[in-house]
């Protein structure tokens, strides 16, 4: 049976170390290749959301240059977390193009946590800005978005890389996956404590689902960068560029 998509692309969650996944579509495009869908979580999201809207990958890093974590947030302590994500909000709403997942010239499907419910949603369809928003507010540091009377967090919580959602739809699934497993000496910092959390959430999402890609991408070098190194984008970026074509160029899938 014919599929209704030929290439789909996984990006998953990883904060500052999302810059990676703009280094894979950059080789995409230098074969020729484009996604015809995006499935993503939480970082993966904003960086899918603005591939999606029409943005070129050298767009993307222009946009983020010069800045760091907090430029992202308001730093004040919120009732219910370290940071507001208003900043964010309000940058990626001059950002965005595309008001909701319809306009998109690229199909998107995000993974958000619903922590009123307890469970995972995916939205493919509506008001895009509050969903990508919501995919990428990792708890504790960052509040809950309201939606339809339901508080929303990080995907990553539940489904940090959502391949399953578009497995059965494409031809070749390529999956960007940001978390290669390190071990931690010492944890001595809230901040560092929060990102071992999340990031062994993250881990596990990743190498349990590797199997449904036809090609799943992981740098080893990303263990060294934070999920906070903002102002790192361009070497983030470099490693996930180097990476990928490596990995793309030793493959033997041909997708024809």
């Amino acid at each position: 049976m014919k599929k209704q998509y030929k290439l789909g692309v996984v990006l998953s969650g990883g904060g500052a170390k999302g810059f990676a996944h703009l280094g894979l579509l950059q080789v995409l495009e230098e074969k020729g290749l484009k996604p015809d869908i995006i499935a993503a979580s939480s970082a993966g999201a904003i960086a899918g959301a603005l591939y999606a809207d029409g943005y070129s990958v050298q767009e993307m890093l222009n946009l983020f240059k010069n800045t760091g974590f907090m430029d992202f947030v308001s730093p004040k302590l919120n009732a219910n977390s370290l940071f507001k994500s208003d900043n964010l909000m309000k940058k990626l709403k001059t950002m965005l193009h595309s008001k909701t997942f319809e306009e998109l010239s690229i199909p998107l499907l995000i993974s958000t946590s619903n922590i009123t419910c307890g469970k995972v949603e995916y939205f493919h369809s509506g008001i895009l800005l509050d969903k990508v928003i919501a995919s990428s507010s990792i708890p504790i540091l960052f509040n809950p978005i309201l939606i339809n009377g339901n508080y929303y967090v990080d995907g990553g919580l539940f489904d940090n890389f959502p391949v399953e959602q578009i497995r059965d739809q494409c031809d070749f699934v390529i999956g960007s996956h940001l978390h290669p497993f390190k071990k931690q000496e010492k944890i001595t910092s809230l901040k560092q404590n929060i990102e071992r959390t999340v990031t062994m959430i993250y881990e596990s999402h990743g190498w349990k689902k590797a199997a449904l890609c036809d090609l799943y991408i992981e740098p080893e070098a990303l263990s060294q960068y934070s999920i906070y190194d903002v102002r790192k984008a361009s070497a983030i970026y470099k490693v996930g560029y180097d990476y990928a074509k490596k990995m793309l160029e030793s493959s033997k899938i041909v997708f024809a």
